[in-house]
């Protein structure tokens, strides 16, 4: 009797289980240097959120088929290289991660931090990579007179971080992402991308170009994408653009425009561009599912660009998470 009395303890337990909550929040990719005041609100928002992980538009570094589209088709053999000149020989890249993780988060020190960008570096952990440039710039007066490009790695070190620091410097990650996990207390980002579908994604939509050439409905179909554009232009020149576009309406229409617009046509290549898209942001849904599993999170703050969020939205509620966008935090 007590067996099965715990047994139903259990099995209603598990029922009222609450699932974790996540925010979605659809970023541009970039503001020019007149708009940087797009990110002010989103930032406030998602402080209070108080989220106690993130998830972030990278590749994670197992992805092999993605880091190639990524990184480009040579880059296991290019990092191999890499090791090699940087550490003299092949080593696991993840143990010296865990390692210095371990310290930074104890003690940080100058050495630590970038002990551990090399290390992320040569697992090809692009974005805790990143994320650990972000924090090296928000501190360069203490790290530049330290950089010795003499030396072969802190060479390598200073022209791939400040290559970093300017291709990043307008984007959603130096401006909000980054930033916010470092209010967060932050140590670690879950890289969540799939690039993999990229080479079919491409056919689908060269296909669907070539099938409807020179035809009204191609011609509508590129208007459209003006139209959308302008609007998106437009108010973020109003400070507006992410608070407009994280919007229930505004999302159905970029997933109208991505996905639907020619719906109607039956045109085999359409449907095609439609599907692998789709099939793109179901594998991004998983692994954002799986490093909810792995981190124990309860509360996810999730960013990719605005098309994602309507079709991942759709994925996560369907495996019964209980999905936030920015319009409903106050």
């Amino acid at each position: 009797m007590l067996f099965l009395l715990g047994s139903l303890v259990t099995v209603l337990s598990c029922r009222n289980e609450v699932k974790p909550q996540i925010l979605l929040v659809g970023v541009y990719h970039s503001f020019p240097d007149d708009q940087q005041c797009n990110w002010k609100t989103t930032y406030d928002k998602v402080v209070r959120f108080h989220p106690d992980q993130i998830a972030i538009e990278y590749d994670p570094p197992g992805d092999t088929a993605s880091l190639k589209k990524y990184l480009g088709e040579d880059y296991l053999q290019v990092w191999d290289s890499v090791m090699l000149s940087w550490i003299g020989k092949r080593i696991s890249p993840i143990d010296s991660v865990a390692h210095y993780q371990k310290l930074s988060i104890a003690n940080t020190t100058i050495k630590s931090r970038l002990e551990l960008w090399k290390y992320y570096h040569l697992h090809a952990d692009m974005g805790n990579r990143d994320f650990q440039s972000y924090l090296i710039q928000s501190d360069w007066k203490k790290y530049e007179p330290l950089l010795d490009t003499t030396d072969t790695w802190l060479n390598a070190f200073y022209h791939r971080h400040t290559a970093t620091v300017n291709r990043r410097k307008n984007g959603e990650f130096f401006n909000l992402v980054f930033p916010l996990a470092k209010e967060l207390n932050l140590s670690y980002l879950h890289p969540t991308d799939y690039k993999g579908t990229y080479e079919e994604q491409s056919n689908a939509f060269e296909a669907l170009a070539k099938s409807l050439e020179n035809t009204k409905e191609w011609g509508d179909y590129m208007a459209a994408f003006k139209k959308f554009s302008e609007e998106l232009d437009q108010k973020a020149t109003e400070c507006l653009g992410l608070e407009y576009t994280n919007t229930e309406p505004w999302l159905a229409k970029s997933d109208h425009l991505q996905a639907q617009f020619l719906s109607d046509l039956k045109n085999p290549n359409f449907d095609a561009f439609a599907a692998v898209w789709y099939k793109r942001n179901q594998e991004i849904a998983n692994r954002i599912h799986s490093a909810i599993q792995v981190s124990g999170s309860k509360r996810m703050a999730v960013f990719y660009g605005q098309m994602h969020i309507y079709p991942i939205r759709k994925y996560l509620e369907e495996m019964g998470y209980h999905v936030l966008l920015l319009e409903e935090l106050i």
